[in-house]
C-alpha cells in the first residue's frame, strides 16, 4: 500500500493490520518512507520493492513460530478458528 498508493495509520489499521504491525512495519521501513500531509510514502518506490521482495515468504504466507502451554487440542481448535494453516 505504501509503495503505490501512500496510506496513512488508520487506513493501514483499516487494511487488517494491528497497529502494532504498523508501527514495526514503519520502524523497519526506516527512511525508505516519508510521512505527507496525505500519510506515509514511499521515498522511492523501486527501493522500497527490492526492500520488500527480499522480505517475502512466497506463497505460503507469513511464517510464525507458536508456543503455548495450553493442551494440543484447545490450541488446534484456536488455530484452526482463525484460519491458520498448520505444518508439520
Amino acid at each position: 500500500m505504501l509503495a503505490v498508493n501512500g496510506a496513512t495509520f488508520d487506513r493501514l489499521v483499516g487494511a487488517g493490520l494491528t497497529a502494532g504491525q504498523v508501527d514495526d512495519a514503519l520502524a523497519r521501513l526506516g527512511n525508505r518512507v516519508r510521512r505527507t500531509d496525505i500519510g506515509w510514502e514511499s521515498r522511492h518506490v523501486g527501493g522500497l520493492m527490492d526492500f520488500s521482495i527480499p522480505c517475502y515468504p512466497g506463497p505460503g504466507g507469513v511464517r510464525t513460530q507458536w508456543t503455548s502451554d495450553l493442551p494440543l487440542i484447545e490450541q488446534a481448535e484456536r488455530l484452526i478458528g482463525a484460519r491458520c494453516r498448520v505444518r508439520a
